[in-house]
């Protein structure tokens, strides 16, 4: 007998650009429908896919960048990089040559900042656990010791100083302990130096330390009268602000401290988590919670060490047990550095090895729960590869102007971006660094090569092309059982510049994509060009010249089978513009094999 012939039926099925960004937590063969298998060098919108832009070198300095920061003032914000051996004044963003060295002599360039106002004005404090704590009052840098500092200028340097050594005048006699170094060239700088001893220094005679010889230029000029006393500052390696206090972390111990209210300077108090930590290891960094979305009396001082255990207290005075109380002792994965922390409304986010977890989670569910909370869950697959490696000095960004949170992972080729307002997550090839911060609204990487790079800016990476694509979420219409054959593709977009669209169909769960279209690529002779050709005229060339609100391309075709279909889209930016387009909605025409009875 004859086994009936099998009837194929097109269809037709409109897929809404993934406003959930990657989605690997639902089970494969029930995707969520407005999740991505792949959301590579797009971001996420409330609306769809929009490129991203590229990056451009915005300044340069003399080794590794370690540390980036900001001072914010609206009169004279100043913004600064720190590589292993000094911190340089990137300011003026000037990509072509290197920064001018505003701290010298360094031995580490992890530093964790804190900027904080009091009654004499507006200050940086910077610390890293290994050299002085270092502070910026708007105009110059200054090592914080447990004395005050004062200038020595020197010129006709012949072997260098190095902070810790005794610096003694060849003539008067005069001596005193080098806290700090600027070298403004090969030759001439300044000494940063404790109180002098045996008669003040002369100018022009001879000065040498252990390492050092120069010729005093000069009279000693005092610099600084703040100091920190009750600890040895270069044992400070993390700091934040908590009612108006200084809270420090006392390197590779379970000791924090904190000074008086609204103080820079003074006696420093220090208070022990040995007893409250149970799993070892150190104290790794601190923070504030709230639980509102402000500074409050509500506000919770947290502090965490580098096995994963939080403590939080309450209260406004460490010093007295009426006003300072622990909350409770919670356990979390291991945190990934002390940078790896950020504020969203009055929510504390964790990144730890299990996923970025909320505070507001951790003091609710059981430590085994917490992954199911944690903020990454949509992308656990995809985190989980990333801090197999080991590498810690993670950071968190929270970039307010363009809608982003931003993960930083140094040894990383790819930053992971999640929208702020939907939680849709990314992965951004070109934005890789060491380290990131913001400055005047724009954010901004360090490199190891000493680049430091603006991101989001023109339409290329550096001067070369990029790639976006998108692989939605496998569908199966229900009927895994069902062949489908795929026949035509097309997209609708958001536009204002020139672009070529390729789209594509993987199938049966294997992420694949085609050749890249060129970022060069213009329509066909024939093409419609838009607001100059007629409707009805010629044919649409796929590609929109704009400027255009919105529009859809042609039918594409594409080709391949499966039982399972997830489309793909990719378009390619190169020029010195950014690339102003998102993708809405793509729609798929397909057929499929009724089934044999």
């Amino acid at each position: 007998m004859r086994q009936p012939r099998r009837r194929t039926r097109s269809q037709f099925q409109t897929i809404p650009a993934p406003t959930g960004g990657i989605v690997e937590n639902f089970p494969i063969a029930n995707p969520n429908p407005n999740g991505a298998e792949v959301v590579r060098n797009f971001l996420p919108t409330q609306r769809g896919l929009l490129v991203r832009g590229g990056i451009s070198r915005a300044a340069l300095i003399g080794g590794a960048v370690k540390t980036l920061f900001s001072y914010i003032k609206p009169s004279s914000p100043a913004f600064f990089a720190a590589s292993t051996n000094a911190i340089y004044d990137i300011s003026s963003l000037t990509p072509g040559s290197e920064a001018s060295q505003v701290v010298s002599g360094l031995a580490s360039g992890d530093f964790s900042t804190q900027q904080v106002g009091t009654a004499g004005g507006d200050f940086l404090v910077s610390v890293n656990g290994t050299d002085y704590a270092q502070l910026y009052d708007g105009g110059a840098w200054q090592p914080i010791a447990d004395e005050a500092v004062n200038n020595l200028a020197y010129d006709a340097l012949t072997t260098n100083f190095a902070v810790g050594e005794t610096v003694t005048g060849g003539t008067s006699g005069a001596s005193a302990e080098i806290l700090g170094v600027l070298r403004t060239n090969a030759t001439t700088g300044t000494l940063k130096i404790g109180a002098v001893t045996s008669g003040p220094f002369g100018d022009n005679e001879a000065i040498t330390s252990a390492g050092g010889a120069a010729v005093v230029n000069g009279t000693v000029a005092a610099a600084s009268s703040i100091a920190i006393t009750g600890v040895a500052t270069t044992a400070l390696s993390h700091v934040w602000l908590f009612k108006s206090r200084l809270f420090f972390v006392q390197k590779n111990t379970l000791t924090a401290w904190y000074m008086p209210v609204a103080a820079i300077g003074g006696a420093a108090s220090d208070i022990s988590l040995a007893g409250i930590f149970r799993r070892g290891g150190s104290l790794l960094m601190g923070g504030t919670w709230s639980f509102d979305s402000g500074d409050g009396i509500d506000d919770r001082c947290v502090f965490i060490s580098t096995e994963g255990e939080v403590a939080i207290y309450q209260g406004s005075d460490p010093s007295d047990t009426t006003q300072w109380a622990i909350v409770g002792r919670y356990d979390i994965g291991k945190p990934l550095g002390k940078r790896a922390t950020m504020q969203a409304g009055g929510d504390l986010l964790i990144a730890t090895v299990d996923g970025i977890v909320p505070l507001s989670q951790v003091v609710q569910k059981d430590p085994a729960a917490l992954s199911l909370a944690a903020v990454t869950r949509p992308i656990e697959i995809t985190w989980a590869g990333q801090v197999s490696d080991g590498a810690t000095d993670y950071e968190l960004i929270k970039w307010t102007d363009e809608n982003i949170g931003m993960v930083v992972a140094p040894a990383s080729t790819a930053m992971l971006t999640v929208n702020l307002q939907t939680g849709a997550w990314a992965s951004q090839g070109g934005w890789y660094g060491t380290c990131c911060a913001l400055y005047l609204g724009n954010a901004f990487v360090g490199r190891a090569d000493g680049q430091i790079y603006k991101l989001n800016d023109t339409g290329a990476d550096d001067g070369n092309a990029f790639t976006a694509q998108y692989c939605h979420s496998f569908f199966d219409l229900g009927d895994a059982a069902t062949y489908k054959v795929a026949q035509l593709v097309r997209g609708a977009f958001f536009a204002n510049n020139d672009f070529a669209p390729r789209f594509g169909m993987a199938f049966d769960y294997d992420v694949t994509f085609g050749v890249a279209p060129d970022a060069a690529a213009r329509p066909p002779s024939g093409g419609m060009i838009w607001g100059i050709d007629n409707w009805g005229e010629k044919e649409w060339g796929g590609v929109m010249l704009g400027p255009v609100s919105a529009t859809t391309t042609e039918w594409r075709t594409v080709t391949g089978a499966g039982y399972a279909l997830a489309p793909t889209v990719q378009i390619t930016s190169g020029g010195a513009e950014r690339l102003s387009v998102e993708l809405v909605r793509v729609d798929v025409a397909f057929e499929t094999g009724e089934r044999v009875v």
